[in-house]
């Protein structure tokens, strides 16, 4: 596991880190005030976040609520001289709150459980994954509002998903419909043999007769239909893989 210490004392955060590193937790940073732990915890999230109430600036437990924020959001340990904040500090849903000076056996109480409700939330986290692939692999026809109407498109007929302007259109071989999605709502909705080759385009990879190399590290691709569509250059290896074409090279 992996933490961050928020204390204004460098003798409290110093004990803290000892007895972490005891316990086998990677202390990632320490921080004298929370507003400095918040910007670093956006950027490199920890598992745990150990800290203070009574800090310059905002309080600890104004600054749990802050961390709550972060997905996926750390567990915030409370560690103070003060047990009378030991309700707010659990009405901000903080995981643990220990009071100073902490022990290495009540430390570790709080390591095992932290342990414990990283691993459900990771195997909550794979389950959901499961399940969104087993939604976006059984959808055989795409829903599309229009005036009156809702058109259900089958998805093996879809050619591509294009942004025009604030519009995304679908164009399949039944024709072209605007629709009220966006390029990641439909990411997130199309099965498997789609991928978003380009920012602004989604394609069927099953429809893909060419990918185009321009030089320059400028590609393409050109569809079954003729119709052709930009590819990124990130996108270019990704679809590569895709394809199974990783040995192709480019020419000189």
């Amino acid at each position: 596991m992996r933490a961050i210490i928020v204390d204004d004392e460098r003798l409290a955060r110093s004990l803290i880190k000892s007895m972490l590193d005891d316990l086998g937790v990677v202390v990632i940073g320490e921080f004298e005030d929370a507003e400095e732990a918040l910007a670093f915890a956006e950027e490199d999230i920890p598992d745990l976040v150990f800290m203070d109430v009574r800090m310059p600036g905002i309080s600890g437990i104004q600054a749990s609520s802050e961390f709550a924020n972060i997905s996926p959001s750390p567990l915030v340990v409370m560690v103070t001289g003060y047990s009378e904040y030991a309700l707010d500090a659990f009405d901000k849903s903080v995981f643990d709150y220990l009071v100073k000076p902490v022990s290495e056996e009540r430390l570790a109480t709080t390591i095992l459980k932290a342990k414990s409700q990283l691993t459900m939330r990771q195997d909550a986290d794979r389950v959901e994954a499961l399940k969104k692939t087993v939604r976006r692999n059984s959808l055989k026809r795409l829903a599309i509002r229009s005036k009156g109407a809702i058109k259900l498109l089958p998805v093996d007929r879809v050619l591509y998903a294009t942004a025009a302007g604030k519009v995304v259109v679908v164009k399949s071989k039944d024709g072209e419909f605007k629709t009220n999605y966006t390029l990641t709502q439909l990411e997130s909705l199309l099965p498997g043999n789609f991928m978003r080759v380009h920012a602004s385009c989604i394609a069927n990879l099953a429809l893909i007769d060419e990918v185009q190399i321009f030089g320059n590290h400028t590609y393409g691709i050109r569809l079954v239909t003729g119709e052709e569509l930009p590819l990124g250059r990130v996108q270019y290896p990704v679809l590569q893989e895709r394809l199974g074409i990783q040995g192709a090279t480019e020419p000189n």
